[in-house]
């Protein structure tokens, strides 16, 4: 039970953060499908799509052909993939030619307010690039650091809790083996004394004393038949049933201990019949 518990615990706290790394690789994925769809739309299918260029968290994709483009139509094509890939929710996209650093278009997206100007205006066909410059992602990447810093420590608080948690079972089962459970108890006035015949012990005032599986269950039976005469052959079929042939005096002698066990109370007491079998008288 510890074991499954602790390993539900590692699996909702540490996974996600051994994780962490995947969202560089996922929002490459989401500038290559980028890249993908803007060729297709410009009628390029057969052009390799060329390697996304990351530097900090602005991305670069460049085009194998020359194309001519309408803002509208490349910006329903990123946002589309943006919104479905969940990789920002702010961006700046940026269109320069291939030989220079001048920005030709551009447009922000924000979660409160978004500036994309020039729509229905043609751009001529040329060699282009597209920046796309993601704020977020540089405050997630430094969240991610600090997370792969922090782990270590969590790894041990874990490892601490689980321990702690162990030594905790093993204690609570070892007291269960030395005391009586009293939850599950079936107690029985014999006399002075308290009978649990399930957890196989007499006691009288703070004194315990233990019984055999057997002892407890010829008291038990005894008990049942009160002051009536049990008779030798009824004991042995019930407490011992099937086991194999009795040698000598096998019931005489749990008997004796009984006796013994019993001899703290006068008013409790295990007298023979002689011939038949055995009677547990209760004085009083």
């Amino acid at each position: 039970m510890i074991f499954r518990f602790s390993l539900a615990i590692l699996f909702v706290v540490f996974l996600p953060r051994v994780a962490s790394g995947a969202p560089n690789q996922h929002l490459e994925v989401a500038m290559r499908l980028i890249s993908h769809h803007v060729m297709l739309h410009v009628g390029d299918s057969q052009s390799v799509v060329k390697p996304v260029q990351k530097i900090d968290n602005q991305y670069r994709i460049e085009f194998s052909t020359d194309f001519a483009f309408e803002p509208s139509s490349i910006a329903s094509i990123i946002d589309s993939i943006m919104k479905v890939s969940h990789v920002a929710n702010s961006y700046q996209v940026a269109i320069i030619p291939c030989a220079g650093s001048e920005m030709v278009y551009g447009y922000e997206i924000t979660p409160t307010d978004s500036l994309v100007p020039c729509l229905g205006r043609t751009y001529p066909k040329a060699c282009y690039s597209l920046l796309i410059t993601l704020p977020d992602v540089q405050e997630t990447e430094q969240n991610q650091s600090a997370g792969m810093v922090a782990f270590p420590l969590l790894l041990l608080g874990f490892l601490v809790a689980v321990a702690a948690m162990a030594f905790l079972l093993l204690r609570s089962r070892k007291q269960a083996k030395t005391q009586p459970a009293a939850e599950s108890s079936e107690i029985v006035h014999l006399g002075h004394f308290q009978f649990d015949p399930k957890n196989m012990y007499l006691s009288l005032g703070n004194q315990s004393t233990e019984l055999t599986g057997k002892e407890s269950e010829l008291l038990a039976l005894l008990l049942q038949h009160v002051n009536e005469t049990v008779e030798r052959e009824t004991i042995l079929n019930t407490v011992w049933g099937d086991e194999g042939d009795y040698v000598g005096r096998t019931l005489d002698v749990f008997i004796s201990k009984l006796r013994k066990k019993l001899e703290a109370d006068p008013n409790v007491r295990i007298v023979s019949i002689r011939g038949v079998g055995y009677k547990l008288i209760l004085n009083g």
